[in-house]
């Protein structure tokens, strides 16, 4: 019997310290979680900006080639553009829940214009849209019932900030894709929010299709 005891007291010490090895091992692997999950986190956010700018960008293909083909006439609805085969499908807003894109219309463009007269960001070409973050460029405007005009664009709802800049902006209701080559190109600003706040490059986002 004595030594089944010896042995019993044994096998409970060695059951010990492999539980508290195995608690000691988890709460290693806690810590290497929590400090990757930050940096996995932006990594998936600055994913889904790359593809907020693709998407974007598609649209504003889309409704420079309807003018083209309609006489400088505009898209009375997005639906419009994907009907006639000007955009390969509604592309969804990776930035919202709902995934839906505000829509910019032609009633909308003098209120950009008058706010990028404020003047550029560092960096920023006068007149660019970029000036348009610092006032509110994704809030929602008063739009005449009267009229509305053509799409010209689309825009995030989310207000959200954002890691990198796009032609100034700030949060992702501040990055205004809409006709005539103003979301054609990436805003090289950026200098007053200091090194820690990456710019879009032409080089970072391949806009081929998909």
């Amino acid at each position: 019997m004595a030594p089944s005891t010896v042995n019993g007291k044994w096998l409970l010490s060695e059951s010990g310290h492999a539980m508290g090895a195995l608690m000691v091992s988890l709460a290693i692997m806690s810590i290497l979680m929590s400090m990757a999950l930050p940096v996995w986190n932006q990594f998936a956010q600055r994913e889904r900006e790359a593809e907020l700018v693709f998407r974007g960008e598609q649209y504003v293909r889309a409704v420079e080639l309807y003018e083209r083909v309609h006489a400088g006439a505009l898209a009375p609805d997005v639906d419009t553009l994907v009907e006639e085969r000007f955009l390969r499908r509604l592309y969804s807003d990776p930035m919202t829940k709902n995934g839906k894109f505000r829509i910019v219309y032609q009633a909308e463009v003098n209120e950009f214009a008058e706010r990028a007269e404020s003047g550029p960001l560092p960096g920023q070409a006068a007149g660019g849209i970029g000036a348009q973050s610092r006032l509110g460029l994704g809030q929602r405007s008063n739009v005449s019932e009267g009229f509305q005009g053509g799409v010209v664009g689309v825009v995030s709802e989310s207000n959200q900030l954002s890691i990198r800049l796009y032609k100034g902006g700030t949060r992702y209701n501040e990055w205004a894709f809409v006709k005539d080559g103003s979301s054609v190109g990436f805003s090289q600003a950026g200098s007053e929010f200091g090194s820690g706040v990456d710019v879009i490059t032409d080089q970072e986002i391949n806009i081929g299709t998909r």
